[in-house]
């Protein structure tokens, strides 16, 4: 399920898909009944530029404003603000004390894992800003222009795929 869920072409959504099948068609026959664009990364809009699937920041931000339910509606919104002000400086404050450079460790391990991919790449320029990419037996174009890759994961998360490393060091 978390293949098809995580996947962010059509193409491998749909090989997922079957092997889910395989696997569970009890599993697959439910998710039959729902739709994709609420379930897998496929079909989510790229404007948001999270890579995350599961949001459990509601959950926590709901459990933290309990206090401020019982409050006049303008005394709510300060309670939340100076919450979220708070909270807010907090996350920064222990970032600037951990962090060894300016990109967060999360972000830092995708990019890692992203340039160790790249000696797979064997790019193939079509123009000044367009390339074609084979990697793993597959292709992918890629407009540096636009940062558009077609398997779609720099869209999403706004953090450069191995394709996009790969053309970005090639220039």
């Amino acid at each position: 399920m978390w293949r098809a869920a995580s996947s962010t072409t059509e193409g491998e959504f749909m090989v997922r898909m079957e092997e889910m099948k395989v696997l569970s068609e009890q599993a697959w026959e439910w998710f039959q009944n729902k739709p994709p664009s609420q379930w897998s990364k496929t079909y989510f809009s790229e404007k948001a530029k999270c890579d995350i699937l599961l949001n459990n920041v509601c959950e926590s931000f709901t459990s933290n404003i309990l206090a401020a339910r019982d409050k006049a509606i303008i005394t709510m919104l300060e309670w939340i603000r100076e919450y979220l002000v708070k909270r807010l400086v907090k996350n920064r404050d222990k970032a600037e004390a951990n962090w060894k450079s300016k990109l967060c460790p999360r972000i830092s391990k995708i990019l890692e894992r992203n340039f160790v991919q790249v000696a797979d790449c064997v790019p193939i320029k079509s123009n000044s800003w367009s390339y074609q990419r084979c990697f793993n037996g597959g292709q992918y174009t890629f407009d540096l222009n636009q940062r558009r890759c077609s398997c779609r994961a720099w869209q999403f998360c706004g953090i450069p795929c191995t394709h996009a490393i790969c053309d970005i060091l090639g220039e």
